[in-house]
């Protein structure tokens, strides 16, 4: 009969209980990029950006590198967007793209890059995460 009032007891005091969270960062949903446009000189890159668990805000950057004769792949000086505001975090994936004319280049490969951030709401404090597109485009 007393371990039946304990039993009942510790029940009855998890399901009282707030839920506790995570101590770690934790990602809910689908994370991913890949390039959605490659026609001539113009390259667009989508991101899925997952929310998190502690529901802070979510930002993307989108920026671009070329693969030189060596095979190394550089950033391209002034392509790429601002930190594009990806809405708020809890629980959803976000989609952001950016599209990239180049006005010189032809013949160069190019490939996107994303960086995500997670920013607490405070300003102290963000998780950042960046991606690569796993394909690249020719520039015509």
């Amino acid at each position: 009969m007393r371990r039946a009032a304990v039993l009942a007891a510790t029940i009855a005091s998890l399901l009282l209980a707030p839920a506790a969270r995570a101590e770690s960062w934790e990602l809910e949903g689908e994370q991913w990029v890949q390039l959605n446009e490659c026609a001539g000189s113009t390259v667009g890159v989508r991101a899925s950006q997952p929310g998190d668990s502690f529901e802070r805000p979510m930002f993307t950057r989108f920026t671009y590198q070329w693969r030189n004769a060596a095979g190394a792949w550089l950033p391209v000086a002034g392509a790429g967007s601002p930190w594009l505001a990806a809405g708020p975090g809890p629980w959803l994936n976000r989609e952001t793209g950016w599209t990239q004319s180049f006005v010189s280049g032809a013949g160069t490969r190019v490939r996107g890059v994303v960086e995500m951030q997670w920013r607490a709401a405070s300003g102290a404090g963000q998780t950042s995460r960046t991606l690569v597109t796993p394909g690249s485009c020719l520039l015509r």
